[in-house]
């Protein structure tokens, strides 16, 4: 098994990765379709949110022209500001994972395509921001930056090279955008990816729990 404990900073993703947060997007977009009179999308079409931003989403799984797609981004994050944002839960041993990275003195980072106003606001919820020296995310009025850039800013405001840090991520998108800088990404399994397209785009190793985490990144395991 690769080890990555010489990694000095941790990224983290946030959705499928830190938390569960599918609960909180599934309600923000079947609010919008109510609102907008439309018929409501099936989970399969849903889980496809998962990853970008929300607005080529809309564009590309659902047809929305500008217009359409600007009218829908509003209303998803009406409901995801009030309702959403809490409507999530933290994966089961993470926060020791968070307190074992922290106890060995590594710089951990949140690296997500969430507009950073909301990722702060549901690490403040869970508990967990005192563990993050660094919340990278996008900007809520534009959201077109490639999770590449997502991920070197983290490591810029973590004052670390890219190759001194590593990224945890569920899907090819944290994938791809690890690689676009030259960072190695950890593709976690309980996850919103699957292993296949976790090893096609380039996972320089895969975990199927906090415990296989703590191994690769700390050496050791969560009792």
């Amino acid at each position: 098994m690769r080890s990555f404990v010489e990694k000095k900073g941790i990224l983290f993703d946030l959705d499928g990765t830190l938390v569960d947060s599918k609960p909180g997007i599934f309600g923000a977009i079947r609010y919008t379709f109510r609102e907008l009179q439309l018929p409501q999308l099936s989970e399969e079409e849903m889980d496809r949110f998962i990853g970008p931003s929300i607005g080529s989403s809309f564009r590309s799984i659902c047809g929305f022209s500008d217009e359409q797609t600007q009218k829908a981004i509003t209303l998803f994050r009406t409901y995801y500001r009030e309702k959403g944002l809490f409507e999530c839960e933290v994966y089961p041993g993470m926060t020791d994972l968070l307190r074992e990275l922290k106890a060995e003195n590594r710089k951990v980072a949140l690296s997500t395509k969430k507009p950073e106003v909301f990722a702060k606001k549901i690490l403040e919820n869970k508990g967990l921001l005192p563990y993050f020296d660094a919340v990278s995310g996008a900007d809520y009025a534009d959201q077109s930056e490639h999770k590449g850039y997502i991920i070197r800013k983290a490591a810029d405001l973590l004052g670390l090279p890219v190759g001194d840090c590593v990224l945890l991520g569920d899907t090819r998108f944290d994938c791809i955008g690890a690689s676009m800088v030259g960072m190695d990404c950890i593709g976690v399994l309980y996850g919103y990816g699957t292993w296949q397209e976790l090893c096609d785009n380039g996972a320089a190793a895969l975990a199927e729990n906090m415990r296989e985490l703590s191994a690769l990144l700390c050496g050791g395991l969560i009792q």
